[in-house]
């Protein structure tokens, strides 16, 4: 996959992201599922975090590979460790933060990394 091409996934997935976040928002303040939906949010909140990690990570992992033979790791510590903090977050203030939205908002990197997936080898086909 050439820089381009990488650049626009990762401004795409971005854009799914932050689109998201903002239903989820308005859906905070719309809705009476305030207890379940702050919890969704802060967990979407750290996955997008995680996923604006792992892409600025690839993109230096990928420019290392090509120019110095020296391996450098991808931060996996650093994404769990957030998730560490938001799992912490909603022990700690289980008043405002239902766990179940927590962890449900942590998996969303992973579906919008899978449908952009999707839809980009649909794309290709066609």
């Amino acid at each position: 996959m050439s820089e381009m091409s990488y650049q626009q996934v990762m401004s795409r997935q971005k854009k799914w992201m932050l689109t998201y976040l903002a239903i989820l928002v308005l859906a905070v303040f719309f809705t009476s599922y305030h207890h379940f939906l702050t919890g969704l949010l802060l967990g979407t909140a750290v996955s997008l975090y995680n996923l604006s990690l792992l892409q600025r990570k690839v993109r230096n992992f990928s420019f290392e590979v090509h120019n110095r033979p020296k391996m450098h790791r991808l931060g996996t510590f650093s994404r769990f460790a957030t998730v560490g903090l938001a799992l912490l977050i909603g022990f700690e203030l289980e008043v405002y933060f239902h766990m179940a939205g927590i962890i449900l908002g942590l998996t969303t990197m992973f579906f919008v990394v899978i449908i952009d997936f999707a839809l980009y080898i649909k794309q290709s086909d066609s």
